[in-house]
């Protein structure tokens, strides 16, 4: 055998087979392909082992289920069946399950599934029915269109602009961009800081900071934020509703605890107000998926008018940051009891003048 040139090994146990969508391959153990073979392979399956994929491919379908899939370039696959799927380039798949999804670059898929951890993806994710990871967080510093989102154990994370169906998440949603959504529902807090527009936002400390947001009903079980911006909604409903000074817009219904101060946004009506028009109020909040605001302030309160999650001058952060609780008012003092006025002191009586001497006098007129 020569020592100078790479040797062709055909391992034990390899299966090569021509079907109708090109060359199958199958292997108990780690499959790598470094160079394109001149066909189309139709499907790399390694059993007990992972699959690495040397350059840019196309295949109809990679099997890992006990391993890892790894495209040192960009994927584009009909299916990804897999532990681990790590994409050093874009992404281009039909249906893709695995425990846990990193790409570096961009997503184009028909479903995406993590089932035991998260998905991270560096560019823009396009998913046409549902994005899903059950065991850890949606990530996404790009631009993301999904049919929905849903972080069953863990945050959304969305960088660039976020337009989808329902987005879910059990802990915090964080969309930086402008948003476009139907519902967004999460166990944690929801911060938005662009342009919205939603139906219903429920969460705990729900804040809307993006120069515009018209969103039907939002319910926060601690605190809703709002501005400075413009907003257009038809019901707040939180222990604490707090709406900055530069704010302005329209809230037809605000449920609260607090007083909102004086504002410029108009209607604040509150639903007891409208009782001859909405009927029951509890039905009409089930009716439309909303709990009703319980009595005395929440142990979770958070306070209005703190600073958002990222500043302005900053790049955005990954967390909601807690509002402190609000400062109490403050107990005026006493006004001064005046000292008492000072007793009178009366003038001294005035001393007589001493009375002439007559004899002086008429000695000298007798001289």
């Amino acid at each position: 055998m020569s020592t100078t040139k790479t040797a062709f090994i055909v391992p034990e146990g390899l299966q090569l087979e021509q079907v109708s969508g090109g060359l199958a391959i199958r292997f108990q153990g780690d499959i790598v392909l470094k160079a394109d073979l001149g066909q189309r392979i139709a499907k790399v399956h390694a059993t007990g082992g992972d699959v690495v994929l040397g350059h840019d491919i196309e295949v109809g379908e990679v099997a890992a289920p006990d391993g890892c899939v790894r495209a040192e370039g960009s994927l584009r696959v009909g299916s990804v069946y897999t532990r681990q799927l790590e994409v050093e380039g874009d992404l281009d798949a039909g249906g893709v399950y695995a425990h846990e999804v990193r790409v570096k670059g961009s997503v184009s898929a028909e479903k995406v599934t993590a089932e035991q951890g998260g998905v991270r993806v560096g560019g823009r994710l396009r998913v046409v029915d549902e994005l899903r990871a059950r065991g850890g967080d949606v990530v996404v510093d790009g631009d993301l269109f999904a049919g929905g989102v849903h972080a069953e154990a863990g945050r959304v994370v969305v960088r660039g602009a976020a337009e989808a169906g329902t987005v879910r998440a059990a802990q915090d949603v964080m969309l930086h961009g402008e948003t476009r959504v139907d519902a967004i529902e999460a166990g944690g807090g929801v911060e938005i800081h662009d342009v919205l527009q939603a139906s219903t936002i429920k969460g705990d400390a729900v804040r809307l900071t993006g120069a515009r947001s018209d969103v039907k009903m939002v319910q926060g079980r601690s605190v809703i934020s709002v501005g400075p911006c413009r907003v257009h909604s038809d019901l707040f409903i939180a222990p604490v509703v707090d709406l900055s000074p530069q704010t302005s817009g329209r809230v037809t219904v605000v449920e609260s605890h607090n007083d909102i101060g004086p504002t410029s946004v108009k209607g604040l009506l509150a639903l007891t107000e409208l009782a001859s028009l909405i009927g029951d109020v509890d039905k009409f909040l089930e009716e439309r998926g909303l709990e009703p605001l319980g009595s005395g302030e929440s142990s979770l309160l958070l306070a209005p008018g703190a600073g958002t999650a990222a500043d302005d001058d900053g790049p955005p952060t990954d967390e909601v940051a807690p509002v402190a609780a609000p400062a109490p008012a403050p107990v005026p003092a006493p006004a001064p009891v005046p000292a008492p006025a000072p007793a009178p002191v009366p003038a001294p009586a005035p001393v007589p003048a001493p009375a002439p001497d007559r004899t002086r006098v008429g000695a000298g007129r007798v001289a």
